[in-house]
C-alpha cells in the first residue's frame, strides 16, 4: 500500500541532500528504465526528475537497487508525477501537474499537455471525472475485473497467476488501479512464458540441464560442487525435477561469505530472486543442513519479476543461498523439464546499514522518518520500540515518529491560546511537534484538504497597526505537514471565529499550505491556530491594503516610556507655543489646554 500524503515531509531533506548528491545520480537518472513507482533490481528510474529528487535524499537509490523504498519516497516526494499519492486527486482541481493514478492522469494528460506541464486545473479533473471513473473492488480472477494487459480503472485483472504476480511487486495494482504500469508489467511477464534477463559478468552456475551437483543437504548430490556468489553479484541458474527413476527436486546451493566492517556484531542482507517458475530463495548458516523453514531470511519469486526480500541481520560468518521450486519452505514436487523455462536471477545485496545497536545516539532523529531502525534518544527509542517493536528491527517509519513524538516530545510553548506567540508583520518559524490538540471545534470547511487545524495545533497573537486586510500564510518551502490555519478574534475565553484555510487552492506552494486574507481592526487581538499534524513550518503575516496607523492608545506619553510623567512634561514645555505631537486637544498650537491634558493622565498608561 502507498504511504499517505503527509509523506510531505521529507520535502527539506530532499532538496537538501539532492544539491549534496547531484552527480552520482546523474550517472544513472534519465537513463534508467524501471518505473519510478515499481521496485526493481536496477539503479534509478525513468523519469529524471523525480530520480534525482530521490537519490538526492537517498544515493543507494542510484547506486544500489531502486527497492520498495525508493518507490515509497518517489510516491511521498515527486509532486507533478503522474501515479505519485503526492501529486494529488484526479478527481480534484490543484496547483501542481499531474495527480495520483496514472492510468487517469496519462489518459487526461494525452488529451490536455497543460494539465501535465503546467496545472491541474478544474477543467483537468472534470475531464478526469469523464474518462477515469474506475468502478467496484476485485480480486485477482475476478471475471470483468479486466484484461491485465489493458489499463482499466478498477483494481486487478482476469487471469489470477498473472494477476497474483505483478501485484507482489506492486500492490496498488490490486488496491486501487490497473494502470500503464501493471498493464506493462503484464505484458512483459506474462505473455508467452518469460525469462530472467541474465546481466552482463553475472556467474553462471556450471552444471548441465539434468545435472545435480551443488547440493550439499536436502537432495544431496554424490560429490557436492558449490560455487561462491560474492555480495552485489548476480547469480543466473536453472532448476530441473527429475521425473526418472524417481521425484528428485533440483535444489541449487549457493556459498556466501557475510562480513562486519563496522565492527558491531551484526551484517545485513536482503536476497533477490526472479524465475521463470514459482520458486523461492532463503539464507541458513553453512554449518550443517539447517531445515529450510528456519531460514534466517528468504524470499518467494514472482514470475520473472525482480523481488526484494527484507532486510535480515545476521552475525558475519559463511552461509548458504538456497534456491529451490515451491514456496517457502515447501520444496515443490511440479515437472520442470529441460529445454522448459526453468531459469533464474539471484542476488544478495550486503549492507551494514539498520543492523546494529537500533537505539544509538549516532541513530537518526526520533522525530524523522529515516530508512534505518531505531533513533537518537536512547529512552524515547528504548519506550517507542516496546510498543512497537517493528521501529526498530524493521524501519524507524512515520508511525515510528508520531508515537516517539506523543510519548517523548515536549509541547511547544505555544502550545495553547493562552500562551500564544506575540508575533507582527513578518516571517515567524514555528514546530507543531510535540503539540496536543487544544482549542474549539473548526467549521469544516476549516478541514477540506484532508488536514485539520484542530489536531496537534500551535497559537500565535497579532494585534494589527492599522485597520487593513492582513494575509495569513504557511506558504514557503519550509512545511513538512499538511497545515491548517484558523483566525480568530481574541481573547482566548471567547473566541471569535474569523476565517480558515486547509490547501491554499493554487495560492502558493507546497500544495499543502494554507493562506487567508482577512479584514482586521485597529488594536484589536486576533489569535492564529495552525495544525494538521507534527511538523515545521513558517507563518507569514502581510498587509494587503490598509488605512492610516492606529492612534495612540496614551497620546501624553510623548517619549514613550510607558509612563506619562516629568520627562513628558518637559517635551511639552519645550515646545510650548509651537506643534506637533505636544499639541494634544488638536487646536494646531501647545498650551495650557494641553498641559491640563497631560497632568491628567499622569503616571502609567492604560
Amino acid at each position: 500500500m502507498r504511504r499517505e500524503l503527509d509523506s510531505l515531509s521529507l520535502f527539506v531533506a530532499l532538496a537538501t541532500a539532492w544539491a549534496i548528491s547531484a552527480p552520482a545520480a546523474a550517472q544513472v537518472c534519465g537513463s534508467a528504465l524501471g518505473a519510478c513507482l515499481v521496485p526493481h533490481n536496477s539503479p534509478g528510474c525513468d523519469d529524471e526528475a523525480c530520480c534525482n529528487l530521490v537519490c538526492g535524499a537517498d544515493p543507494l537509490c542510484c547506486d544500489n537497487t531502486w527497492d520498495a523504498d525508493c518507490a515509497s519516497t518517489a510516491d511521498i516526494s515527486c509532486i507533478g508525477l503522474c501515479g505519485a499519492s503526492v501529486s494529488g486527486d484526479c478527481f480534484v482541481a490543484h496547483f501542481n501537474p499531474a495527480c495520483d493514478d496514472t492510468f487517469c492522469c496519462e489518459t487526461v494528460c494525452a488529451a490536455d499537455s497543460f494539465c501535465c506541464t503546467t496545472h491541474w486545473d478544474t477543467a483537468c479533473a472534470f475531464s478526469a471525472s469523464l474518462n477515469c471513473a474506475g468502478g467496484g473492488a476485485f480480486a485477482c480472477g475476478d471475471p470483468g475485473s479486466g484484461d491485465c494487459y489493458v489499463p482499466h480503472g478498477n483494481p486487478a485483472c482476469e487471469d489470477t497467476a498473472c494477476c497474483t504476480a505483478i501485484c507482489k511487486v506492486d500492490p496498488t495494482c490490486c488496491s486501487a488501479t490497473w494502470d500503464l504500469i501493471c498493464a506493462s508489467l503484464a505484458a512483459q511477464t506474462c505473455i508467452g512464458g518469460c525469462a530472467p534477463i541474465c546481466p552482463t559478468n553475472s556467474i553462471n552456475e556450471i552444471e548441465a540441464c539434468g545435472e545435480s551437483l551443488n547440493d550439499p543437504c536436502y537432495f544431496p548430490s554424490p560429490v557436492p560442487s558449490l560455487q561462491t556468489l560474492p555480495c552485489e553479484a548476480v547469480a543466473c541458474g536453472r532448476l530441473v525435477l527429475f521425473t526418472s527413476p524417481a521425484l528428485q527436486p533440483d535444489i541449487d546451493v549457493w556459498k556466501i561469505t557475510l562480513t562486519d566492517s563496522d565492527n558491531d556484531g551484526l551484517t545485513g542482507i536482503r536476497i533477490s530472486l526472479a524465475s521463470a517458475f514459482n520458486g523461492f530463495a532463503c539464507l541458513v548458516p553453512a554449518t550443517g543442513c539447517p531445515a529450510l523453514g528456519t531460514a534466517l531470511a528468504h524470499v518467494n519469486s514472482s514470475l520473472c519479476l525482480d523481488v526484494l526480500g527484507q532486510l535480515a541481520c545476521v552475525p558475519p560468518g559463511n552461509y548458504y543461498l538456497v534456491v529451490a521450486p515451491g514456496d517457502w519452505p515447501n520444496v515443490s514436487l511440479s515437472s520442470i523439464e529441460c529445454g522448459a523455462d526453468n531459469a533464474y536471477t539471484l542476488r544478495a545485496l550486503c549492507t551494514e546499514n539498520g543492523c546494529g545497536a537500533a537505539c544509538d545516539a549516532n541513530a537518526g532523529s526520533c522525530f524523522e522518518f529515516h530508512k534505518t531502525v531505531g533513533c537518537n534518544d536512547i529512552a524515547c527509542c528504548q519506550a517507542t520500540c516496546a510498543q512497537s517493536p517493528s521501529c526498530c528491527l524493521v524501519q524507524w517509519d512515520f508511525d515510528c515518529v508520531d508515537l516517539a513524538i506523543a510519548l517523548c516530545a515536549p509541547p511547544p510553548p505555544n502550545d495553547v491560546c493562552a500562551t500564544a506567540t506575540v508575533v507582527q508583520e513578518g516571517v515567524t518559524a514555528f514546530t507543531t511537534i510535540g503539540a496536543k490538540s487544544e482549542g474549539p471545534a473548526v467549521p469544516a470547511a476549516c478541514i477540506e484538504g484532508g488536514g485539520n487545524a484542530a489536531v496537534h495545533d500551535v497559537w500565535f497573537k497579532y494585534r494589527p497597526a492599522k485597520d487593513s486586510v492582513v494575509k495569513f500564510t504557511t506558504c514557503g518551502q519550509v512545511l513538512t505537514f499538511d497545515s491548517g490555519i484558523v483566525i480568530y478574534r481574541g481573547p482566548c475565553n471567547a473566541l471569535f471565529f474569523q476565517a480558515c484555510d486547509d490547501n491554499a487552492s493554487g495560492a502558493c506552494l507546497p500544495p499543502t499550505a494554507s493562506s487567508v486574507n482577512v479584514n482586521v481592526d485597529c488594536g484589536v487581538d486576533y489569535f492564529i491556530r495552525i495544525g494538521g499534524g507534527y511538523g515545521n513550518g513558517v507563518l507569514t503575516i502581510s498587509f494587503v491594503t490598509g488605512g492610516p496607523a492606529c492612534p495612540m492608545p496614551c497620546p501624553a506619553d510623548l517619549n514613550g516610556d510607558g509612563m506619562v510623567g516629568s520627562p513628558d512634561l518637559g517635551i511639552l514645555l519645550g515646545a510650548w507655543g509651537g506643534t506637533g505631537p505636544a499639541n494634544l486637544d488638536g487646536t494646531g498650537t501647545v498650551g495650557s489646554a494641553d498641559l491640563g491634558i497631560l497632568l491628567g493622565a499622569w503616571g502609567p498608561c492604560p
